[in-house]
């Protein structure tokens, strides 16, 4: 779920284990009641969305992670797909600039940065060694990628030039947020991957996940807060509320708030 620029409350719900997919994207006002579901023309479901700085609405599906989709959610008109005519590989995260670009990760390990307005690819950012698990965008520009390389880097997406690394993670990283201030926040496990799926699997938590906080610039994290899934959600989304807090919510699991 996100927020779109004029307040509407964007929802792609995941159907039930015994569906294939759900068409349509569900979009509510700010008394959450609903306005329209957006037609994707497919029957699959959408496993990342991000509004553009215009309002456009992007979405990557589940099935069909080769393509972008893009609507107007102000009138629910579909403007199509994007990606697979342009040579976009395998999309698996997908966010929004404050300007007029859109970022995707993509299976080739690499971070593309496209032009709204154009579709014109603008830059090309390599890096990371193994799969890009969630992209966030400041609101001065910077770009935040963390990765199953256990690491998380920070871009100019502007020039495309990396600023920061961040390193002394001893496994994956797989949710990743920016606040206002510039501080990065990391959810990290402490496991194998193979040992998370399964204990995620089996109802049982791995033995510790770590939420990290770094500060601005800062190539160190400045707090660590260990937990178990019970509590930190790897799998889930970190979210900063307007109020400051930070929100780590999950499908599964209570929304943990700090």
């Amino acid at each position: 779920a996100i927020v779109g620029n004029d307040g509407l409350f964007i929802v792609a719900p995941k159907p039930p284990p015994q569906e294939k997919g759900l068409k349509g994207i569900e979009v509510y006002d700010s008394s959450r009641t609903l306005l329209r579901v957006l037609d994707n023309s497919t029957e699959v479901c959408m496993q990342s969305l991000a509004v553009g700085a215009d309002g456009t609405l992007f979405g990557v599906s589940d099935l069909d992670g080769a393509s972008v989709h893009s609507w107007n959610p102000a009138t629910g008109g579909y403007n199509g797909v994007f990606g697979r005519a342009n040579g976009t590989p395998s999309v698996l995260a997908i966010v929004s600039t404050r300007k007029d670009e859109f970022v995707c990760a993509t299976m080739r390990l690499e971070i593309c940065v496209w032009s709204n307005s154009t579709r014109e690819l603008l830059h090309t950012l390599e890096g990371h060694t193994d799969v890009i698990e969630a992209l966030a965008v400041g609101i001065r520009g910077e770009l935040v990628s963390a990765s199953q390389d256990a690491t998380v880097r920070v871009w100019d997406v502007a020039s495309g030039s990396q600023l920061r690394l961040l390193t002394g993670f001893r496994d994956p990283v797989y949710t990743v947020t920016i606040d206002s201030f510039g501080t990065i926040f990391t959810i990290s496990t402490e496991v194998s991957e193979d040992e998370m799926i399964w204990d995620f699997l089996a109802g049982e938590p791995p033995e510790e996940c770590i939420l990290r906080v770094w500060r601005d610039r800062s190539l160190v994290p400045e707090h660590e807060i260990i937990g178990n899934t019970d509590f930190i959600h790897p799998f889930g989304q970190l979210v900063v509320g307007a109020t400051g807090h930070l929100y780590n919510t999950c499908l599964v699991s209570p929304t943990t708030v700090w």
